[in-house]
């Protein structure tokens, strides 16, 4: 198998032989830059030959290597371990972009020259912090039959009126 660890231990081996369960070992550099292809966008098989380009084997092998290498269990953890960073960065960013616009808008809203500023400022710290919500002003009552009616009788008779 292409994909095993160098310390010899197979591919999303738990234990080792002393029976102490522990994670898999990190990917080797071949393995690093078939990961990398892969999250470039290229395809199993042309991150699978840039990565192994002394395999020689035909295309149906390649593919059904580079798919079981793309789903082993170190390459899964690998990734799924960068995925969480990046959500944890990602989390982290934009608390830190909150807290940094809030800072802003408050400063602008006690330093500002003109009272337009300001009261855009606090508009906008009152909508960031939920202290008032923008009103409806698009869900008007549908008006009953009855007022209909009422309203084009009076608009007749005002045209009738008008029209003598």
């Amino acid at each position: 198998m292409k994909y095993e660890c160098d310390a010899g231990m197979a591919l999303g081996t738990e234990e080792s032989n002393s029976g102490v369960a522990h994670q898999p070992c990190a990917p080797c550099a071949q393995q690093l830059m078939f990961i990398r292809g892969v999250l470039n966008g290229k395809t199993q098989k042309q991150a699978y030959r840039e990565a192994y380009p002394a395999d020689s084997s035909n295309d149906r092998n390649i593919s059904t290597t580079a798919n079981r290498l793309f789903h082993s269990p170190k390459i899964k953890a690998f990734v799924q371990g960068i995925n969480s960073t990046a959500e944890d960065l990602l989390a982290d960013d934009r608390r830190e972009t909150r807290r940094f616009v809030f800072k802003e808008l408050f400063a602008l809203s006690k330093q500002a020259k003109q009272e337009r500023h300001k009261i855009k400022a606090l508009e906008l710290l009152g909508k960031s912090c939920g202290a008032f919500k923008p009103a409806d002003r698009g869900a008007v009552p549908a008006p009953s039959e009855q007022s209909l009616k009422d309203a084009l009788s009076d608009r007749l008779r005002l045209m009738r009126e008008v029209g003598r």
